[in-house]
C-alpha cells in the first residue's frame, strides 16, 4: 500500500513539473523577418545593437534573413562583405560597407536599407530625437519625390519596376552606398536631380547619377546591351558543347 502510494506521489509531482513548464516566464519569442537592400543582398551578414555587436544572421535570396524575435526593438544593421555579398541588382559587392535600420518593436518584417540608414544617422547626430522625428526628417528631404513613408522606408525595390518613384528611391539608396558619407547638402541635389526627371517622364532605366568632388550630379547611364526580339530568339538557340568552338550568330 505504502508503495503505491508513493508511485502515485511521484507522477503527480512528474505532472506538476510538466504543467509549470507551460508558464514559462520567458517563452521563446517568435522570429521576424528582415529585408536587406542596395539591391536585395544575399550572403550579407546582419547583426543587431546599437553598437552592431550581436551577429544574428546571414541574408539569403531576396535579402532575407529570419531573426530571432528577442532581438526585436534592437536597433538592425546589415555589414556587405566585399568579394562574398553578392547586390542582385549590381552584382558582387567590391567594397565593404553598412547599412542600419531604427529599432522597431512591433513590426513582423523590417527592411534594411539606404534610407533607413539616413533615420538612424539622423538619430545618431540629434540625441533625444524619436524614431518619427527623424523618419519626418528624412521624409523632407525627400519631398520632392512625394514619397509616402511606408514606400520610402520599405521595400521600394519590389516596386520599382512599376514605379516610378520607387524607381527613383532606388536609383538614390545605390547612390548613397556608391558614394558613402553622401554630404546633406549634396543628397539635396541628387533627390532634386532625379525627382526632375521623374516629372519630366524620362526612363529611369540603367540611369547611375555621378556625385562630383564638388558635390554636384552629372547624369549617368550603366552601359547595356540592346537586343531586338529575333536577336534574343537567336540567343535561346546557342548550344554549345564543351571543348567544341563556338559558332558567331549574325
Amino acid at each position: 500500500m505504502k508503495k503505491t502510494t508513493l508511485l502515485a506521489a511521484s507522477i503527480a509531482l512528474a505532472l506538476a513539473g510538466c504543467g509549470g513548464s507551460d508558464n514559462n516566464d520567458n517563452p521563446t519569442a517568435k522570429s521576424f523577418s528582415v529585408t536587406a537592400i542596395d539591391g536585395y543582398l544575399v550572403n550579407a551578414d546582419v547583426y543587431a545593437g546599437e553598437n552592431c555587436q550581436t551577429k544574428v544572421a546571414t541574408t539569403g535570396k531576396g535579402g532575407i534573413a529570419r531573426i530571432d524575435g528577442q532581438y526585436q526593438g534592437q536597433t538592425l544593421c546589415v555589414k556587405a562583405v566585399a568579394d562574398k555579398t553578392m547586390d542582385e541588382s549590381r552584382g558582387l559587392v567590391k567594397k565593404n560597407f553598412e547599412l542600419k535600420a531604427p529599432a522597431s518593436k512591433d513590426a513582423n518584417s523590417q527592411v534594411i536599407s539606404p534610407l533607413t540608414d539616413l533615420v538612424v544617422k539622423h538619430m545618431d547626430a540629434n540625441q533625444g530625437v524619436s524614431k518619427a522625428d527623424a523618419e519626418q526628417a528624412v521624409s523632407a528631404q525627400f519631398a520632392e519625390l512625394k514619397a509616402e513613408p511606408e514606400l520610402l522606408f520599405g521595400d521600394y525595390l519590389a516596386k520599382s519596376s512599376a514605379n516610378k518613384v520607387a524607381k527613383a528611391l532606388n536609383i538614390v539608396g545605390e547612390t548613397l552606398v556608391s558614394h558613402q558619407g553622401l554630404a546633406e547638402a549634396h543628397l539635396q541635389r541628387l533627390v532634386e536631380d532625379v525627382a526632375a526627371k521623374v516629372e519630366a517622364g524620362d526612363k529611369l532605366d540603367d540611369y547611375e547619377p555621378v556625385i562630383t568632388p564638388e558635390g554636384g550630379v552629372e547624369s549617368n547611364h550603366r552601359p547595356h546591351i540592346a537586343l531586338s526580339q529575333t536577336e534574343l530568339d537567336k540567343l535561346t538557340q546557342i548550344e554549345v558543347e564543351l571543348g567544341q568552338p563556338m559558332t558567331a550568330v549574325v
